[in-house]
């Protein structure tokens, strides 16, 4: 039988999962119903190009859709790359063909696994390479696009060649792209020679051996921040248990072992020093992290100096969260 809270996280589960089919239902009837009035329009204007690119397009979005049906948590994590760039090629494959561009993907028939959310780079791909075709459409001589995989110990890589040298990418298209990329660590380089441009990706590479899932503490009284923290971490892959009293949370370290400790300075029962000079009996301090509005307050600069401590500036960014289960061992 579920306890309480498993049965609760179930329905949470159960009810995200729902809302994202209905979202991905409602954008596909959106799509089909353009397509039909672009259809429309095009045997009115069968030599309308804005409408023949209009029509390309949407009727990607409507293939892309068939990528992201699944609920976000299944596709998290760990993907294979090769797929991944199959998958866009097939999407594009219309596009390339009607406007005489030749593609080459070199690539190894084994595995290729990377880590990451597949989505975000699949967007990223149709992104540079709709880029490209736009460009190409008013450059003149060889249409020719390479892609090319490259494994490495930490690092996979990407690399797009074309003959586009004197052609950029859009701001708008290079923004999106950093945006998707750099959220997940990924890192994007392009570079112009007198014959080609090319676009470097680098994609960390799987190390199961690095990372596990942490069993964490959040010490909080906001019942807000201890949602939003909760929902994260267990999106992550970890064990997140949330208390909002410390002294409840000082009790709970002395049965259970936490990887790490997220609590909170200013509390009404006890500020950080206090809960730290009990903690420290039960606990190792580099497992502690605290985080406050003020970080420069004259008690929080005295803790850090004389226990070494972590503090976090409220509100915690994503990313920064990232690099504190990175050094407890719990993200790669």
């Amino acid at each position: 039988m579920l306890s309480p809270l498993e049965n609760g996280m179930k329905d949470k589960e159960k009810k995200g999962t729902m809302v994202h089919r209905e979202a991905i239902g409602e954008s596909r009837r959106i799509l089909e119903e353009a397509i039909t009035l672009l259809e429309q329009i095009r045997t009115r204007h069968p030599d309308e190009a804005e409408v023949l690119n209009l029509d390309n397009l949407v009727r990607i979005a409507l293939e892309y859709l068939k990528i992201v049906a699944e609920p976000p948590t299944a596709r998290t994590g760990h993907f294979d790359l090769h797929l991944a760039i199959k998958r866009v090629l097939s999407l594009l494959d219309y596009q390339m063909r009607i406007r005489d561009i030749k593609i080459l993907y070199v690539s190894a028939e084994e595995p290729h696994t990377v880590s990451g959310e597949e989505v975000n780079l699949v967007r990223m791909l149709l992104f540079l390479l709709m880029n490209i075709i736009k460009h190409y459409e008013l450059a003149e001589g060889p249409r020719e696009i390479t892609i090319e995989t490259t494994a490495g110990t930490e690092t996979s890589s990407i690399i797009i060649r074309d003959r586009l040298s004197s052609q950029d990418l859009d701001s708008h298209a290079r923004q999106l792209m950093r945006e998707l990329l750099e959220e997940q660590g990924y890192r994007i380089q392009i570079t112009h020679t007198e014959t080609e441009r090319i676009c470097r990706i680098e994609i960390p590479v799987r190390e199961s051996s690095s990372k596990k899932a942490l069993n964490i503490l959040i010490v909080d009284d906001d019942p807000i921040i201890c949602e939003y923290l909760k929902d994260l971490f267990t999106f992550l892959g970890h064990n997140p248990i949330v208390v909002s009293s410390p002294s409840i949370a000082l009790k709970m370290l002395q049965s259970i072992n936490f990887d790490l400790l997220l609590v909170d300075f200013i509390m009404p029962e006890m500020n950080g020093v206090l809960f730290l000079k009990e903690a420290k009996k039960f606990c190792n301090l580099s497992n502690v992290c605290f985080f406050t509005g003020d970080t420069h307050a004259p008690e929080v600069v005295e803790l850090r100096k004389r226990e070494g401590v972590r503090v976090l500036a409220k509100p915690v960014s994503i990313n920064v969260l990232k690099e504190v289960l990175r050094e407890a061992g719990g993200e790669q």
